[in-house]
């Protein structure tokens, strides 16, 4: 790709586990980059929801316990 590139983006864009790339380019559409790697490792996904003055669960404590 050729260009000026004006911002990226890293972050879980298909939900599969691993990072993708948004790239932004001067005069042109946004690119995604999907990270196609090996999927066989694990992964935890958590939301956090908190009482309605922090309702980002900030100070959350997690526990995780393999049985």
């Amino acid at each position: 790709m050729r260009g000026w590139w004006y911002s990226l983006a890293v972050g879980d864009f298909d939900n599969d586990g691993d990072l993708d790339l948004v790239i932004n380019n001067l005069d042109e559409e946004a690119h995604l980059y999907e990270n196609l790697t090996n999927k066989s490792n694990n992964y935890l996904r958590l939301k956090l929801e908190g009482p309605e003055k922090n309702q980002d669960g900030i100070g959350a404590k997690i526990s995780l316990y393999n049985d």
